[in-house]
């Protein structure tokens, strides 16, 4: 399909879909694929309340979101995850919030952010006590339905390759459905119509003239400068350095939460 036809695709599963629910909601990250789905929203009239996920530590990499929040004039919503893990991942090691989208112990929404390690000069988290002991809570969560801007062509350092199986992930009730609009994109589709429809990008992250993200990632949302020395499970020493407080401290990696959630919507079959 050209991508005229996949803009129409995308505009009609919307209309198809909107409908059917209570309370349909846009869970957005204000990245590239986020800042599309809003424009074809707001071009179809279309106004929903938004699910903006932030991490408390680095306002510099929202300040984008934040701004583009306040000229389209959104309803945004955050809240605290109910617990975090760590996720050894395919390429990266990353830490996972587990927000409750749903009633427990089904209702929850793994979302992991890549852990960079510390570099001189930068300001960067203590993984054990800041980040798996940050503060958290239950939320009284309202919508059945969340648009995500997910692609099939999408792939992730954490999880790998990860095309969805299909436009709409139903929950039965345990949790949000989930409305895949932007399925059949690719990233070129995604930045000719950023070029066509003019729709803002975050300059500091993305370079719109090769279509690619900046090497340097301090404001970009999808990493975090975390040290996880002392929680590594890579890592098989028994005491380690802690560049915070310059000092050798013992390794508590098996007494640390990992998990490596499992998703049937999404990812590449497996062979038999």
């Amino acid at each position: 399909m050209n991508l005229s036809a996949k803009i129409a695709q995308s505009e009609s599963l919307l209309r198809a879909s909107l409908p059917r629910y209570r309370a349909p909601g846009f869970m957005c990250s204000f990245g590239k694929d986020s800042m599309v789905l809003l424009w074809i929203l707001r071009r179809m009239g279309v106004d929903l309340p938004v699910v903006f996920y932030r991490d408390p530590w680095w306002p510099e990499k929202y300040a984008f979101a934040e701004q583009v929040i306040r000229e389209c004039g959104l309803t945004a919503f955050d809240y605290a995850p109910i617990g975090v893990t760590l996720w050894e991942g395919e390429a990266i090691m990353a830490f996972t919030n587990h927000y409750q989208v749903g009633p427990l112990p089904h209702g929850i929404l793994f979302l992991p952010k890549n852990i960079l390690p510390p570099e001189p000069g930068r300001k960067f988290l203590c993984g054990l006590k800041d980040v798996l002991q940050r503060p958290t809570g239950n939320f009284n969560y309202p919508w059945d339905m969340m648009l995500v801007g997910h692609k099939s062509s999408d792939q992730d350092q954490i999880a790998g390759k990860i095309p969805l199986n299909v436009d709409l992930k139903q929950n039965s009730g345990l949790g949000p459905d989930l409305l895949f609009p932007l399925r059949h994109w690719t990233d070129a589709d995604i930045w000719e119509y950023s070029r066509i429809f003019d729709v803002p990008q975050q300059p500091d992250r993305y370079d719109r003239a090769t279509g690619t993200e900046r090497p340097d990632k301090s404001v970009n949302s999808d990493y975090a400068h975390v040290c996880i020395a002392c929680c590594d499970r890579r890592n098989k020493a028994p005491s380690v350095h802690c560049p915070k407080f310059n000092i050798e401290v013992s390794n508590v990696a098996d007494r640390v939460a990992y998990h490596a959630p499992k998703f049937d919507y999404y990812g590449e079959a497996k062979p038999a």
